[in-house]
């Protein structure tokens, strides 16, 4: 993989809760960052990195990941346009404890510590809206460690697609159900919640057939979030 000289991350659909305050933040600080653009296949940072940075997508998409010794990889997030990443590690001084690569060529706004420490004395809202980014991601980060503990393939599929609905949600036109705003293929599904490929494609197309989800091009839509919930206590 080659290694850029730079930095890293964000999230989703635009009209999403979670993009939606992320934007505001791009909003709130746009003109303190500065813009760079990466081709696919570029490692914007690794895991055991120290950083004065943190992130938000413009547009492409960048896959977050910890990588273990044997080469396997567990898939945390999929940042896609509108998303922030990078901030626990920006303003902590700890090192990162994930890796980010870009999946599509990116377009990415990088925010220095120094900037945003001085804006944030000026500006607390800045502060508010990042501290509700970071809670947000580790929300999510124990949802996958609560979806993988004692639970079938069932149930985890169940669960982190009726979470996701929830996190990254929007109603589609009409009322007939809520549009996961992420784009996830069942590979990265699959390594989110410690399942094989082949399991998550099986499972998601038995909510197909049951009419508790269905496809809409590249995301998902949850037309049944009660049944879904049902499915998502099984033992």
């Amino acid at each position: 993989m080659e290694r850029s000289p730079g930095y890293p991350r964000a999230v989703c659909d635009p009209s999403s809760p979670i993009v939606g305050a992320e934007s505001r933040i791009a909003e709130l600080c746009s003109h303190l960052g500065s813009v760079r653009r990466y081709p696919k296949g570029v490692l914007i940072y690794q895991q055991g990195e120290v950083s004065n940075r943190f992130y938000q997508l413009i547009s492409g998409q960048v896959r977050i990941f910890m990588g273990h010794p044997d080469g396997r990889e567990h898939v945390l997030a999929i940042v896609e346009p509108g998303g922030l990443f990078g901030e626990a590690a920006c303003f902590d001084e700890v090192p990162y404890y994930t890796s980010a690569l870009t999946v599509r060529p990116s377009t990415i706004r990088v925010f220095t510590r120094e900037a945003m420490l001085e804006a944030m004395r000026t500006q607390p809202d800045i502060m508010i809206e990042i501290l509700s980014s970071v809670i947000r991601k580790q929300r999510l980060f124990a949802l996958q460690l609560e979806t993988t503990m004692f639970r079938k393939a069932p149930a985890r599929v169940a669960l982190i697609l009726s979470k996701l609905a929830t996190y990254y949600g929007a109603p589609v036109a009409g009322g007939r159900g809520t549009r996961i705003g992420l784009h996830l293929s069942h590979e990265v599904l699959a390594s989110m919640i410690g399942l094989a490929r082949v399991t998550v494609t099986r499972e998601i197309g038995a909510l197909v057939r049951e009419g508790i989800i269905t496809r809409d091009k590249r995301h998902l839509i949850v037309l049944h979030r009660e049944r879904l919930l049902e499915r998502a206590q099984l033992a």
